[in-house]
Order: structure tokens, then C-alpha cells, then sequence
């Protein structure tokens, strides 16, 4: 029923939500947590912007900055968030609000809502802001365009240990790669591939296919191409580069990436 009401206020955020829940589930099993917990997490992390149905759709989706009130109105999601789920949250489930309360917080403190409380933010909330970060960057919004995933990750890298939990930014960084799936790249000689898989062994030389040719002409079919020997010179973004980064993984027949 929230989801329900989140998608009908604003598609956005519903979107948003699902990805982030997916990427936290992702990050969590790399940490390795029991299936009981990630069940709790996965809750949270989908219903960690909800309070954003408190906001007026036009504050939400105003194309510049936002002034003092509009600020001030976003500011309250977190409060509002927690409640919401407190209201209608099974037993054992409340986490799910701590989340929701924290998830701007920021590692040191240092965001909002101001905490009275000296602890530590919850691990399910460092982990959340992390993922919540990386998808809101690599977006496209009204108000400013989609980052690279590289530009996103050199982002949370800036701020681990005041923004983000370092050990979640790192964690993440090794889970997505240097390259994340699906990055395009802008290669020395011209050409422009997209990558498929990354390579543990080598970060910086993960597995790709060529999308577009040194002369610009794209391919029908992606083609497996070796990066050895070859330069990134650009990461760009889907818009960008004018391509559907899911749809050529498809018809590279890279469902399972």
C-alpha cells in the first residue's frame, strides 16, 4: 500500500526506491548477511524515501534549485518516512523506520535530521545511503543531468568517512568494479564499447564489447573486444552516447549479467 501510494505521487521515487533496494540486497549478500536480515534490509531500503509522499509533487520535481522552503520540506522525508512505516510496519519490521530516519544522516553526523543520539548510524542505514548515493547520481533528474557510474563512484569515494561509511564505499566499489556492467566507454582509437562483465584479476581491463567503430558506425550486434593495449579516454552516459545500455546487453546475449 505505501508503494502504491509512492508510485501514484511520484514514478521517480518508486523507481529509485526499487533500484536502491535491489543494489543494498546486492551489497548485503557480498557482506554476507543471513537471509532473515536481508529480508528486513530489503524492506527498509524500498521504503527508505516513502516520506517523500509528504512533499508536493512540484517540490519533488522542480527543474532548479530549490529555495528555503522547498529545502525545508524535503528535509522532513526522513520523520516522515519513519512514521508512515511505524504506522503500518508487521512486528519486527521496524527497522525498516531507522532506515527511513537515517538514511541522510551521513556517516558523521553531520545531515539531517540533526540526531540527539551518539551512536553509530545503523548498519542497514550506511549501507542504504551508499547504494541510495549511486543510483540518485547515475539518474537523470529534471534539475540536473545522469553522472557516469565512474563520476557516482568517485563521488562516494570523496565522501567515505563523512558523507558514507568508508568499509560500504569500498564494499560497493568492489561489488559494482571500476567499470560498472553497462558502462560505455570512449576508447583512444575511437571506438566506444560497453562493458559486460568485470574482470577481479584486472580492474582496469574489464570484459566489453564493441558497440560503435573508430569511425562512429554502431553495430547491429555488439562484437567481444580486447582491451589490451587499449586506452579509456571518456566514460559516457547512456543519453550521451545516444544508446540503451540494457537492451545491447540483451541483444549481446548477456541476460544474466
Amino acid at each position: 500500500l505505501l508503494l502504491s501510494t509512492m508510485k501514484s505521487h511520484d514514478e521517480y521515487t518508486f523507481y529509485h526506491s526499487v533500484n536502491v533496494c535491489i543494489l543494498s540486497i546486492a551489497l548485503a549478500r557480498l557482506a554476507g548477511l543471513p537471509e532473515d536480515e536481508l529480508k528486513l534490509l530489503a524492506v527498509g531500503a524500498l521504503l527508505h524515501d516513502i516520506g517523500k509522499v509528504r512533499v508536493q509533487a512540484s517540490t519533488l520535481q522542480y527543474p532548479g534549485r530549490l529555495n528555503p522552503e522547498q529545502w525545508a520540506e524535503i528535509k522532513l522525508h526522513p520523520q516522515e518516512g519513519a512514521a508512515a512505516i511505524l504506522a503500518a510496519a508487521a512486528p519486527g519490521q521496524e527497522i525498516a523506520a531507522v532506515v527511513a530516519f537515517e538514511h541522510h544522516a551521513r556517516f558523521d553526523g553531520q545531515g539531517y535530521p540533526s540526531l540527539v543520539y551518539d551512536r553509530e548510524r545503523h548498519f542497514f542505514s550506511r549501507l542504504v545511503a551508499t547504494a541510495d548515493t549511486y543510483d540518485a547520481l547515475t539518474t537523470r533528474r529534471s534539475y540536473r543531468r545522469a553522472e557516469t557510474p565512474n563520476r557516482a563512484l568517485q563521488v562516494l569515494l570523496q565522501g567515505a568517512g563523512t558523507f558514507y561509511d568508508q568499509n560500504m564505499v569500498h564494499a560497493f566499489i568492489k561489488m559494482v568494479g571500476v567499470y560498472p556492467t553497462g558502462s560505455l566507454l570512449q576508447l583512444a582509437g575511437g571506438e566506444l564499447v560497453m562493458v559486460t562483465r568485470n574482470n577481479n584479476e584486472a580492474a582496469d581491463h574489464p570484459d566489453v564489447v564493441l558497440v560503435r567503430s573508430a569511425g562512429g558506425a554502431s553495430l547491429e550486434v555488439p562484437e567481444p573486444f580486447s582491451m589490451i593495449g587499449r586506452t579509456v579516454v571518456d566514460q559516457l552516459t547512456p543519453a550521451g552516447a545516444g544508446l540503451d545500455p540494457a537492451a545491447l546487453l540483451e541483444v549481446a546475449g548477456y541476460q544474466n549479467s
